[in-house]
C-alpha cells in the first residue's frame, strides 16, 4: 500500500497545472455549473441548466470511433491501459499519465466495464490511493466533461472519506446527465450512502427513477430492504411510483405472511397499497396484489385496538378497487372474483369502526406530515369543508393551491382580511420577489406562490379597501402578471384609502418597471394625485 505523505487537497489544487491547453482546463466545471442552476425552492436543476456545457463535445466524442471500445481485445487492451496508468498516476502524480488517462475515459465508456476494471486493479495490487485519489476527486469537483466524471465516480467508496464527495455526488445526481451514474455508484458501494441516495432519486426525471428502480431490487442487503419499506419511499413527491418499488423490493408480502405483524410494520404496509393503488397499472404489475389486499385487510381487523386513519384509507380503496374489477372483469391482476366477497366483508369491517372523525381531528393537528397527509385524504373524503379545519390545514401546508381554492367558498366581508394576511405571511416572499422575471404564471409547481397570490389578490376585488399587506408585498412580486392584478385591485380603492407610505411604493415601483402594461398602471392610479404624477 502506498504511505506517501500528501499535502492539504486545497494545497494540491493550487498547485494543479492551470495552463490552458490541458484538457480539464479547456470548458466550465460541471459540478459548480449544476449547483449553480439548482432551483433554491423545488431542488431540481432549473430549466436553463438541463442542457450541460460539454453537450456538444460530448456527443462528437460518442461519435468518434476512437472511443468505440468493444468487448474483445480492444476492451481488455483498455483496461489494460487504464489500470497502469491509475498505477502510475498513484506513485507519481505523473502529468502524462493523467492526460492519457483523461482522454481515455473521456467517452464514458469505462464506467459500463466497471466489475472487469475492478478485476483487473485486484490482479494487479493497483491501489486506489494516495495521488490518485487526489486526481479523482479533482475530476468529480473540476471536470468538465462528463466522461472523467463517470470514471471517478466508480471509485466512490476509496472517497467517501472527504466529505465534500457526498455533497459532489448528491448534486451531479441531480442532473439527468449523472443521475443514473451517480445512483449506480452508490448501490454499489459498500459505504452508507442511503441519504444521497434518495436525495437523487427523490428529485431525479421520471425517465431516471424508472431505470433507477431495478438498482433496488438487485441488492440482497435486507437493509435497503428495510430503508426502502419503513419510509424511504415516501420522501417523493409523487409518491405513486414509489408504491410499487416499496411493495416488491420492500418484500411487502413476506411481511405480512408472518402470523403476527407489529404495528409499525403494518402502518407502512396499508400506507404503501394505499399509495400503490393511485397508480392501477402499478397494482396491475404486482401479481401479489389479491392475496395481500387479504393479508393486509386481516391484519387490520386483529389490530382493532390501535386504529390509524391509513387503515380506513386502504380499506376503502381496496374496496373500490376490486369492486372495479369484479364488475369490468379486468384480468390485469388475474382477479379471482371468488376472492371479492371475502374482501367486501373485511374492508366493510374496517370501514364500519367508530373512531375515525376523532382520529382525523387528530391528524390534522399531527406534526407527523404523514399522519397529517392521512387525515387530510380522509377529510376530503368523508367530511364537510369547515372553516376551522380548513384555516388549520392551509396554516400547515400554505402552498397547496386546491386547499386555498377550498377556503374560498367560505371567505366573506368579515374574514376576507385574514386570508389577505395569512397569504401575505405564508409564502416564499424570497423566491417571489428574487430572481428572473417570470414571463406567465402557468400551472406548475414552481408558480404555485404565485397562484395563489393571484388566486387572493382576484377576490380581492370584491372588498376594496382589504388586504393592503398583501397588496404592498405583490408590487414587488417578479411575476408582472401579480403586479398588474395587486394595480387592478387598487384601481377599485377609493382616493382616501392611499396614504403617503402607499404613494411612495407604487412611485420606486413604477421607476424599476420594465412591463409597459404595469407601467401604464401605475402612471393612472398616480394621475388621480396631481402632486405624485411626476
Amino acid at each position: 500500500m502506498i504511505t506517501q505523505q500528501l499535502p492539504p487537497f486545497e494545497q494540491y489544487l493550487a498547485e494543479m497545472c492551470w495552463d490552458d491547453v490541458l484538457p480539464w482546463n479547456k470548458g466550465i466545471p460541471l459540478y459548480p455549473y449544476i449547483k449553480d442552476h439548482i432551483d433554491p425552492v423545488t431542488g431540481m436543476v432549473a430549466l436553463s441548466g438541463r442542457v450541460l456545457p460539454d453537450q456538444g463535445n460530448y456527443l462528437e466524442i460518442c461519435a468518434n470511433e476512437k472511443y468505440n471500445y468493444s468487448f474483445g481485445d480492444e476492451a481488455e487492451y483498455l483496461l489494460d491501459r487504464v489500470a497502469l496508468l491509475m498505477q502510475s498516476i498513484a506513485y507519481h502524480n505523473d502529468l502524462k499519465s493523467q492526460l492519457e488517462l483523461y482522454d481515455l475515459v473521456l467517452s464514458g465508456t469505462v464506467p459500463s466495464y466497471t466489475i472487469a476494471l475492478r478485476k483487473k486493479l485486484t490482479e494487479k495490487n493497483i491501489r486506489i490511493d494516495s495521488w490518485l485519489v487526489y486526481f479523482l476527486r479533482f475530476l468529480l469537483r473540476e471536470g468538465p466533461d462528463r466522461g472523467p466524471i463517470m470514471f471517478a465516480l466508480i471509485f466512490l467508496d476509496e472517497l467517501v472519506h472527504d466529505v465534500e464527495v457526498r455533497e459532489i455526488v448528491r448534486t451531479l445526481g441531480l442532473h439527468k446527465g449523472f443521475a443514473i451514474d451517480c445512483a449506480v455508484a452508490i448501490h454499489n458501494s459498500k459505504s452508507d450512502f442511503n441519504a444521497e441516495f434518495w436525495y437523487i432519486f427523490k428529485h431525479a426525471y421520471e425517465s431516471t427513477k424508472n431505470n433507477i428502480g431495478p438498482l433496488l431490487g438487485a441488492s440482497d442487503n435486507s437493509a435497503d430492504s428495510d430503508w426502502l419499506f419503513y419510509g424511504g419511499y415516501q420522501h417523493d413527491g409523487s409518491y405513486n411510483s414509489l408504491g410499487y418499488l416499496a411493495a416488491t423490493y420492500g418484500e411487502l408480502k413476506n411481511r405480512l405472511l408472518n402470523n403476527k405483524v407489529d404495528e409499525r410494520t403494518l402502518f407502512y404496509a396499508a400506507d404503501i397499497i394505499y399509495i400503490m393503488l393511485d397508480d392501477y397499472n402499478k397494482v396491475d404489475e404486482y401479481h401479489d396484489a389479491a392475496e395481500v389486499f387479504q393479508l393486509l385487510l386481516q391484519h387490520i381487523l386483529h389490530n382493532k385496538a390501535s386504529p390509524q386513519l391509513v387503515y380506513l384509507l386502504v380499506a376503502r380503496t381496496i374496496n373500490n378497487f376490486v369492486h372495479c374489477e369484479t364488475e369490468s372483469g379486468y384480468s390485469g391482476i388475474a382477479w379471482d372474483s371468488a376472492l371479492s366477497p371475502p374482501i367486501y366483508r373485511l374492508c366493510e369491517a374496517i370501514i364500519a369502526w367508530p373512531d375515525w372523525e376523532s382520529l382525523m381531528r387528530q391528524g390534522l393537528a399531527s406534526s407527523d406530515m404523514t399522519v397529517f397527509r392521512h387525515a387530510q385524504a380522509v377529510w376530503k373524503i368523508y367530511y364537510d369543508v369547515n372553516w376551522d379545519v380548513l384555516w388549520g390545514v392551509i396554516s400547515r401546508q400554505p402552498l397547496n393551491l386546491e386547499n386555498w381554492h377550498n377556503l374560498f367558498k367560505l371567505v366573506d366581508q368579515n374574514n376576507i382580511e385574514a386570508v389577505a394576511n395569512m397569504a401575505a405571511v405564508s409564502m416564499p416572499w424570497n423566491y417571489v420577489t428574487e430572481g428572473p422575471p417570470v414571463e406567465g404564471v402557468d400551472y406548475s409547481e414552481k408558480n404555485e406562490p404565485f397562484m395563489i397570490i393571484n388566486l387572493v389578490l382576484s377576490y380581492l376585488k370584491i372588498y376594496p379597501g382589504k388586504g393592503r399587506r398583501l397588496i404592498e408585498v405583490a408590487l414587488q412580486s417578479r411575476a408582472a402578471e401579480s403586479r398588474l392584478l395587486a394595480l387592478t385591485v387598487l384601481e377599485l380603492w377609493s382616493a382616501d384609502l392611499f396614504d403617503r407610505s402607499l404613494l411612495h411604493l407604487l412611485k420606486a415601483v413604477q421607476s424599476s418597471e420594465t412591463d409597459s402594461a404595469v407601467e401604464e398602471t401605475i402612471q393612472s392610479l398616480l394621475d388621480r394625485f396631481p402632486k405624485w404624477r411626476d
